[in-house]
């Protein structure tokens, strides 16, 4: 009689071990998105060179560009990602278009801050190709698992320092 309940345990223990292997990434992946993820905190950075500063007093035309940067074309589908340096071309190829237009702000949607799979982030490379030494990032989305994701949104580079803040959309005041 000992024998028929013990293959029933190690099979329950079997499927446990199973279910919680086919969970994991499930786990993961929804840890990825909302404990490890940036969310809504903006992210403004300045890098080693300053941004320029303009006197308050001199009148000035500003510049614009907006520019779909479609993650550079880094996804290729389903799991396959191209070459970094493929993608670094490409970023160069923009930034030699971005320096001849010499705007002030460029408006990027669909850029990428991190890839694991293909490990360029375009934002910092861009910003330090183009001298637009300050920029911002507004997260939209982060897919993968902890260590293994891809993680994008909106973005602007500039000439001139940048400062983040966050706006509550019930509050008419914003925190500084």
């Amino acid at each position: 009689m000992k024998a028929p309940k013990t293959k029933r345990a190690r099979r329950r223990k079997i499927l446990l071990a199973l279910l919680v292997l086919a969970l994991s990434p499930v786990v993961l992946f929804v840890l990825n998105g909302t404990v490890f993820s940036d969310g809504e905190t903006p992210l403004v950075v300045t890098t080693d060179v300053p941004a320029v500063r303009v006197a308050a007093s001199e009148p000035r035309e500003v510049k614009a560009l907006a520019w779909n940067i479609a993650k550079a074309f880094a996804y290729r589908g389903g799991v396959d990602f191209e070459d970094a340096s493929v993608v670094r071309e490409r970023i160069e190829g923009m930034a030699k278009v971005i320096r001849e237009e010499n705007p002030d702000f460029v408006f990027l949607s669909e850029a990428v801050r991190e890839c694991t799979p293909c490990p360029v982030n375009q934002l910092e490379l861009l910003a330090e190709l183009c001298g637009m030494h300050a920029w911002a990032f507004g997260e939209n989305y982060c897919f993968g698992l902890p260590l293994y994701r891809i993680v994008g949104g909106n973005a602007i580079l500039s000439r001139f320092p940048l400062r983040g803040f966050r706006c509550a959309v019930s509050v008419t005041r914003c925190r500084q």
